[in-house]
């Protein structure tokens, strides 16, 4: 015997959280910016492979404990797009990026919000964007300088910015970040 029964959930609107509709109180945007800290606990940061990209040593290359020798990766200055750890922390830290680009755009649209909290959140979103540009330029050099939210149009045309460009950017913010 086979029962059919009504499939109600099919016909759901589909639900996405966008900035016009999720900035709608502090606790929102504290859990906003929450979320702009979490790219730091990624298994592709901080969370895992960065040491072994950012700082091997020799012990690493030559296998230590597990005796398997590098050949590959960031370690040996042998790497390409194809490698899955290089790219994950690129788009790891471009996401990062991205997080706090859209909440710096949205943050003072949040009603109820003392100046105070605000200027707070802002700072540290600002350290946090410049933070993760900086992580991305000194492996990198010349990157694009992303500092607004990006449609797809913009992502596909966006152009790297010089190494001294991305660093002058950097120390601005951080500069202004600690007069505020």
């Amino acid at each position: 015997t086979c029962t059919l029964a009504s499939c109600d959930f099919l016909e759901k609107e589909p639900y996405k959280i966008v900035p016009e509709n999720y900035f709608q109180n502090e606790a929102e945007a504290q859990s906003f910016l929450t979320g702009i800290y979490s790219n730091l606990g990624q298994s592709t940061f901080y969370g895992g492979d960065y040491m072994v990209l950012a700082g091997g040593d020799d012990l690493e290359f030559y296998g230590g404990s597990t005796g398997r020798i590098s050949n590959t990766g960031l370690i040996c200055n042998n790497t390409t797009t194809s490698d899955a750890a290089v790219t994950n922390l690129w788009l790891n830290l471009y996401n990062g990026i991205e997080r706090a680009n859209m909440f710096l755009e949205q943050i003072d649209n949040v009603p109820g919000m003392s100046d105070k909290s605000r200027l707070q959140y802002k700072s540290e979103a600002r350290f946090l964007r410049a933070f993760y540009l900086f992580e991305l330029a000194k492996r990198y050099g010349d990157i694009p300088l992303i500092t607004r939210t990006y449609t797809q149009e913009d992502i596909n045309s966006a152009r790297k910015t010089s190494f001294a460009e991305v660093v002058d950017f950097i120390a601005k913010e951080c500069t202004e970040i600690a007069r505020e």
